[in-house]
């Protein structure tokens, strides 16, 4: 078998509870790359490159912008990732940041940052669409 190559597009929303005791939304959009059908794999991969965006509506300082490489594998519809990147909050403060991704359009997910020496953690849900040739299959 040859290996496939499939990019796709995924907006995003994410709701989640912060270790500041409050609740954050998040956007972010992606465009990555799937790869299937790769002999000798046993689980198709993924990477993307992810811009978003998270809002706190307690604290105007804690909004940041953010830039991260994403990777990880499927099985079925189980989906689980990883990603890395830096946060820029409104102070202009930068910050590593890291994440965990678990499910099938709909995720279970953990950001992690650092805002002034401390962890910005949020715990929440995201929502996906993926935009790839399976969503317009039968139209092309």
């Amino acid at each position: 078998m040859a290996t496939e190559l499939t990019p796709y597009i995924s907006p995003g929303i994410m709701v989640s509870w912060n270790n500041s005791k409050f609740v954050t939304v998040g956007f972010k959009i992606s465009l990555g790359i799937m790869v299937e059908n790769n002999p000798g794999i046993l689980n198709p991969y993924f990477a993307n490159i992810t811009l978003g965006k998270r809002v706190d509506a307690n604290d105007d300082e804690k909004i940041y912008s953010y830039i991260e490489l994403e990777g990880g594998i499927w099985k079925d519809f189980l989906i689980c990732g990883l990603g890395a990147g830096i946060t820029r909050y409104q102070n202009k403060d930068l910050s590593p940041k890291f994440s965990f991704f678990l499910g099938d359009c709909g995720f279970i997910r953990i950001d992690y940052a650092r805002y002034k020496n401390k962890a910005d953690l949020d715990l929440g849900g995201m929502l996906v669409m993926p935009l790839s040739k399976y969503l317009f299959h039968p139209f092309i």
